[in-house]
């Protein structure tokens, strides 16, 4: 890292050039507030790579007005493409040292990036929490507990799984500071073959490349659930499309564990982020039909690695209504009774 020398000889690091990359696609009504936070920011060594993926309603010309007025924000105007093309195109523009990520339906504290860089240190990832807001008001989210520096990326998922943070606290790209020479060198992007588990398949792709990780016991992004609009995606493609996407995500994490020898001694956590996935993809068959969650639960059954880490994690520790769901599908799967597990699934989607 730069450095620069202070008059009582000890070395200080510089404030280094950090890119916030936003996505954005007809978020008039909140991109206003997304990037007022960003521009606030107590770290101000920013720059703002907002990419307006083809928007048809004032959310275009909201960015050119605020970037007249900040010359941090650097406004990218292309067609309608997708969020992770989006993402990586403001991947290809950033300048920065650092590349941080947020959504332009969402918002950050003051010290959000201040609070990441500070905790980064040597290391090349730096993780923090999520609030979930609603109407305003925080109804939830994730904070680490542990507040460690540079641990493997095996003690790093081994610490999501002893305190039970789920698997977006691996997937999600909110609260989160990456290296650009890492991200860069291995040309590593947003996969663009799939909408779906995008942000868990960067995350593990990065994490072969991440010697360390700091964790850092906070929570500045505020998740707007409110808003199942500009970035997130209806589910009308078939079940084994998300389970194929939840599937490639932990491939990749696994063949990041492999690729620092570390599999071995951390395959529960691998087992806790299977459990996940696969609690994951009963939420969404609850939505489905019998017979695709059938053939579903069918495939799953037949893969003995899976039923292997299924038998490790009795239950994700994840809530009561998530717990009992991961139950259900589990039994569905082992005594092949899918139907009755999908009726178990809708009935409590009634209470």
């Amino acid at each position: 890292m730069k450095t620069n020398e202070i008059d009582a000889g000890v070395e200080q690091k510089e404030d280094e050039l950090i890119s916030i990359i936003v996505p954005a696609y007809n978020v008039e009504y909140y991109i206003e507030k997304c990037m007022h936070s960003l521009c606030q920011q107590s770290y101000s060594n920013i720059e703002i790579v907002v990419v307006d993926d083809g928007s048809t309603d004032s959310t275009g010309k909201k960015l050119d007005d605020m970037s007249a007025e900040d010359e941090r924000i650097k406004v990218i105007h292309q067609e309608n493409s997708g969020v992770s093309k989006a993402r990586n195109k403001g991947i290809e523009e950033a300048n920065g040292h650092y590349l941080a990520f947020v959504d332009s339906d969402d918002c950050v504290d003051v010290d959000y990036i201040k609070a990441l860089y500070d905790a980064l240190g040597d290391n090349d990832l730096a993780v923090s929490g999520y609030k979930n807001v609603r109407g305003g008001k925080c109804v939830g989210g994730v904070i680490p507990h542990s507040l460690r520096s540079g641990m493997n990326i095996g003690e790093y998922l081994e610490s999501i799984y002893e305190e039970h943070l789920g698997m977006l606290q691996i997937g999600t790209l909110c609260g989160k500071l990456y290296s650009a020479e890492c991200v860069k060198k291995n040309n590593i992007k947003l996969p663009t073959d799939t909408y779906y588990a995008e942000d868990h398949i960067f995350n593990a792709t990065y994490l072969a490349y991440a010697r360390s990780v700091a964790v850092v016991n906070t929570a500045h992004y505020n998740y707007n659930v409110d808003t199942e609009g500009s970035l997130t995606k209806n589910r009308s493609q078939k079940l084994d499309y998300y389970w194929s996407s939840f599937e490639t995500a932990h491939r990749k994490l696994m063949q990041a564990l492999e690729k620092q020898s570390l599999q071995k001694d951390y395959d529960e956590a691998l087992a806790y982020y299977f459990s996940m996935i696969f609690m994951s993809t009963c939420f969404i068959g609850v939505g489905r039909n019998k017979e695709e969650v059938g053939e579903w639960m069918k495939s799953v059954k037949g893969n003995a690695q899976y039923m292997r880490w299924l038998s490790e994690i009795k239950t994700p520790n994840a809530g009561v209504r998530s717990d009992v769901l991961y139950k259900v599908g589990k039994l569905g799967v082992k005594f092949n009774c899918p139907s009755l597990a999908y009726d178990l699934f809708k009935l409590m989607y009634k209470f």
